[in-house]
Order: structure tokens, then C-alpha cells, then sequence
């Protein structure tokens, strides 16, 4: 059996936070000076290596004065392999008769 992945929509997030921070004149190395953390954790979160948490989000989104809904624009979560719809996980085996 497969092993169950979970949803990735990390890439459009931070593509869509880079461009509104980008709107902002506001650089990703910006981010450690302006709400903490390294830019090596900004970094990883930007190049989509580790998803943004929902207080990443929170507080970018302040700091631009923007609703946090914008960095989802165009995020499309994929369901694992194997539970497209209309699948319903199952998968139809013929009989080799």
C-alpha cells in the first residue's frame, strides 16, 4: 500500500507572499529585521522547502496591511496520489478471464 502524502500547496503560498511583499518594496531578508525569526527561516519558507504556518501568515499580512486570504490566491490543494476524484481511494482490478 502507498504511504498517504499530504496536501502541498506551499508554492503558490509563497509565491503569492513573495509578489505582495514585493508590491510592499519589502524583501524576504527584510522579514528577520521586521518580525523576527533568521533569514534562513524566512528563506526555507520562501523557496517552498518549508510551508508557511498560519502565524507566518498572520503577521505578514500585518505588517503589509493586507488579509491574509491574498496569499492563497490561485492555491489549489491536490489530493494524494490514488484519491482523485470520483476514485474515492478505490481502484478497480478486472478479472483476467
Amino acid at each position: 500500500m502507498s504511504e498517504v502524502q499530504p496536501l502541498r500547496i506551499a508554492n503558490p503560498v509563497a509565491s503569492n507572499v513573495r509578489a505582495e511583499l514585493a508590491r510592499h518594496g519589502i524583501k524576504i531578508s527584510h522579514l528577520e529585521r521586521l518580525i523576527g525569526q533568521s533569514v534562513a527561516y524566512w528563506g526555507r519558507r520562501d523557496r517552498g522547502a518549508t510551508p508557511y504556518d498560519s502565524n507566518d501568515l498572520i503577521e505578514i499580512a500585518s505588517l503589509i496591511q493586507v488579509d491574509p486570504g491574498v496569499f492563497f490566491t490561485g492555491a489549489v490543494m491536490a489530493p494524494p496520489p490514488g484519491l482523485e476524484p470520483g476514485t474515492y481511494g478505490l481502484t478497480v482490478r478486472r478479472s483476467a478471464n
